[in-house]
């Protein structure tokens, strides 16, 4: 991986058009930066094989679905999304495509949904689905609260760590 510089990273709204990116991204996340993690079962189910009615399931839910949902773009190649849900005031996912892992991308997906959830009047958000490298350890199950207080942010986490070795 070439070194990525941090104006290199274009975050915007994810498009029914990327479906098909987006869903390579979340597959690729899960069979390389997960896969030692969890059993073989889970991570099939999890990111199964991409279909065309997978993809067709995904653009639909883009246009209409209850998420709003971004990307991260280097050089016009998405290398990462992220989700949030109005409804239940909920940051549900971050994944970064292995290649890109450990430069920045994460960090600017949840930069971004958080300036969104805030924008939006989230009082709470939950991340549901999000995986992060540390050196040697994996961050999973992490619950994130984000509790705005006297316009203060106030950060909570629960965080499950699990050795790679």
């Amino acid at each position: 991986m070439s070194e990525v510089v941090k104006s290199d990273i274009k975050v915007r709204s994810c498009l029914s058009s990327d479906a098909e990116s987006v869903l390579k991204v979340h597959r690729a996340a899960i069979h390389q930066t997960a896969s030692s993690c969890y059993p073989k079962e889970i991570i099939q189910d999890w990111a199964s094989p991409i279909t065309p009615s997978k993809i067709k399931a995904f653009a639909d839910n883009t246009v209409v679905g209850e998420e709003t949902r971004i990307v991260a773009e280097i050089n016009g190649r998405i290398v990462g999304f992220g989700a949030i849900v109005v409804s239940n005031n909920e940051l549900r996912a971050v994944y970064v495509s292995p290649s890109f892992g450990r430069s920045g991308v994460g960090t600017a997906i949840l930069q971004e949904l958080e300036r969104l959830a805030r924008e939006q009047g989230f009082k709470i958000a939950r991340v549901i689905k999000i995986i992060y490298f540390f050196g040697k350890y994996l961050l999973q199950q992490c619950l994130f609260i984000i509790q705005l207080v006297n316009n203060t942010q106030k950060l909570a986490f629960l965080i499950s760590v699990l050795s790679i070795n």
